[in-house]
């Protein structure tokens, strides 16, 4: 089984190779409208092994869903999916793909170092071609183990900043995101005033911003602990387009930062179509309201999530007064399950659909903007 997987992985690897040029290092010549505005997008981890990638391959496990795995993986029956991306020739690939398109980094959630979850990010750490994409962390759940484990996890974080090519704005500050910090049900603002504080012992001054649902208000609450600026992981829909999945998050969210002259990094929507998790619920969204909805915003065409990440680069260029970090943030490299992605999917010919990095690269990038 494994030799079979690593063969499909060869072959897709193989054929997009063929379509493009691949970079030595550093991202492609940027395009003009991107012109220095820093693009990440957020890494969901759970395509590794382990009981998470269990519930995601039964959830993506029916026929209708095959469209949406990713792309290295293994379609066994109509009902039944095999996803394993814990390799580094999987990671190696998804730099290339990443970089081709771009992108100038990842962000990537933070589990417990001894979690599954932290497995792509020590696969990231030790790929030779992580030059070629910036990395930055999201604070997640870390930040909730118990106290003998906290100053290990503490440190653990504090040391990611100072790894080589961590993603760094406004003269060489580190770019730390985080979101749902909790620690025995409420936001451990103790453990954050603790991370900060080890991280300035070190004369290290992160940049932090707190990813919530109302820009205004989540800055008005949450500078006072320390965060410089504001985002969002995602944006919750019942609207039946993609379309207005998008106007929802500029109105939402972009609107609200400018209204409240608030700092801000814009986020992007890739969707939020949860049918797979409606269908097949996961163990840690057990009786969330999503699981009521009827309609979910259809599924972005790649024109779709290019024409909306065109307006968040212009929107960045022209709110440079609340954008001072001049970085967007993508929902999301790989909630596939979910309904974000970016990363190339499955398709039956073995040959992997690669429409969005490519629509996304003629935006971001001279080289794919000349084709």
């Amino acid at each position: 089984m494994k030799r079979f997987i690593s063969l499909a992985i060869i072959g897709f690897c193989f054929f997009i190779s063929c379509k493009s040029e691949k970079k030595e290092t550093g991202n492609q010549e940027q395009s003009e409208l991107k012109n220095g505005i820093l693009v990440g997008a957020i890494r969901w981890d759970a395509w590794v092994g382990g009981d998470i990638t269990h519930q995601v391959e039964l959830s993506l496990g029916p026929h209708k869903y095959h469209q949406r795995l990713p792309w290295y993986a293994e379609v066994i029956t109509d009902s039944t999916v095999r996803i394993d991306g814990s390799s580094q020739q999987v990671m190696d690939q998804e730099i290339s793909f990443a970089a081709e398109a771009g992108l100038d980094y990842w962000a990537f959630l933070l589990y417990p170092e001894s979690e599954t979850m932290s497995e792509s990010l020590r696969q990231y750490l030790k790929s030779d071609s992580r030059k070629q994409i910036n990395f930055c962390l999201i604070l997640h759940n870390a930040f909730g183990v118990d106290e003998k484990q906290w100053p290990a996890e503490r440190d653990r974080a504090v040391a990611l900043l100072e790894e080589p090519g961590y993603q760094k704005v406004l003269n060489d500050r580190p770019l730390v995101y985080a979101f749902m910090l909790s620690y025995k049900g409420t936001f451990p603002a103790e453990r954050f005033a603790d991370f900060l504080r080890v991280a300035h012992a070190r004369k290290i001054n992160p940049y932090c911003v707190y990813m919530g649902w109302n820009p205004s208000k989540d800055f008005e609450k949450y500078s006072a602990l320390g965060f410089e600026a504001v985002s969002a992981y995602a944006c919750s829909s019942a609207d039946t387009t993609y379309t207005q999945l998008c106007q929802r998050v500029e109105n939402r969210y972009w609107q609200n930062a400018v209204t409240g002259k608030t700092p801000y990094i814009p986020l992007l929507t890739t969707g939020w179509e949860k049918n797979p998790r409606k269908d097949h619920p996961v163990s840690w969204e057990l009786g969330q309201s999503y699981h009521q909805q009827n309609v979910f915003p259809s599924i972005a065409t790649p024109d779709e999530i290019t024409a909306h990440l065109f307006r968040g680069l212009t929107f960045v260029k022209e709110h440079p007064e609340i954008c001072a970090a001049k970085s967007v943030i993508i929902y999301a490299w790989n909630e596939f399950d979910e309904g974000g992605w970016l990363a190339p999917t499955w398709t039956p010919d073995g040959k992997g659909d690669n429409r969005r990095l490519e629509a996304v690269g003629r935006i971001l990038t001279t080289k794919n903007t000349a084709r």
